[in-house]
């Protein structure tokens, strides 16, 4: 398994990823369908 950075989640069982990129303050996700990996903004600066 791969390390994860200490800025990266995993929810839902692992299928999702939440991550915050170098410089950005908002929090990332991504996740797999059909084999194409789908990454997209949450628009929120934390998680609570």
């Amino acid at each position: 398994m791969r390390q994860l950075r200490e800025d990266t989640h995993l929810i839902l069982d692992g299928e999702v990823r939440v991550y915050r990129r170098e410089r950005s303050k908002r929090w990332q996700a991504a996740f797999e369908i059909d084999g194409h990996t789908i990454r997209v903004s949450t628009g929120k600066r934390d998680l609570a």
